[in-house]
């Protein structure tokens, strides 16, 4: 199965990432601060790509992969990052899910 897996270096993202990398293909989304620890972790795969779920021309690269399915993990961190910039929360988690669901429905459809 390929799988998708937004905000895959955070916590709960990267550890997903881990073990579903062990018996099926993962494309992880992040913004990349994690990856160079993570492509020490994991080493099978698993494809790490450096973009944001708000960006409509990454999203459509990895939708041509064939991807099955969607764990949606993306967003700011925290109450503290929402409050300071509310303007990137509301991208990532209004524009940023709307976008993915748009495309995940696109690629359903072919």
């Amino acid at each position: 199965m390929k799988i998708l897996i937004t905000g895959g270096g955070g916590f709960i993202g990267s550890f997903l990432a881990e073990q579903l990398s062990k018996n099926h293909n993962v494309v992880v989304l992040d913004h990349g601060k994690r990856y160079r620890i993570l492509k020490k972790k994991i080493k099978k795969n698993i494809e790490f790509v450096i973009g944001d779920i708000s960006d409509e021309k990454i999203l459509d690269r990895i939708f041509k992969k064939n991807i099955e399915v969607v764990i949606h993990l993306a967003g700011s961190l925290g109450n503290n990052a929402c409050m300071n910039n509310p303007v990137d929360a509301v991208l990532s988690h209004v524009h940023g899910t709307h976008l993915l669901i748009k495309k995940s429905r696109e690629c359903q459809s072919t």
